[in-house]
């Protein structure tokens, strides 16, 4: 199948790490909002901080994964290890845990093994 001139041909595997990037940013920031809506105090606001940066970096990363630019997977690879490293070190039995170390491995394989792809 031919691809219009001018387009990127986009694999399967990169679109969903990208979409799953996204996904994490998002869920950052609804995260930050539910906590900010319940009241913080100091050392809260400073963590509400820094998951805000964090949410918006992987917005960011997820965009550039997207688009198979090599800034978006150095980007996606960090922020993809910090999740693992965070979630194995918080692991308790929780569903919603297992699933963050799965999420985060399936991007850093993608991002390590599909190098080739970005630009």
């Amino acid at each position: 199948m031919s691809t219009p001139s001018g387009s990127i041909s986009r694999n399967p595997l990169i679109l969903v790490a990208g979409a799953l990037l996204i996904l994490s940013g998002i869920l950052g920031a609804i995260g930050f909002m539910r906590v900010l809506a319940s009241g913080a105090g100091l050392l809260e606001a400073l963590y509400l901080v820094f998951a805000l940066v964090v949410a918006v970096i992987s917005l960011y990363a997820g965009w550039l994964v997207l688009h198979q630019d090599e800034r978006g997977r150095s980007l996606g690879l960090v922020l993809a290890v910090a999740g693992l490293i965070l979630a194995l070190f918080s692991l308790l039995g929780t569903g919603v845990l297992v699933m963050s170390v799965l999420i985060n491995a399936f991007v850093i394989f993608v991002l390590m093994t599909q190098a080739k792809e970005f630009a």
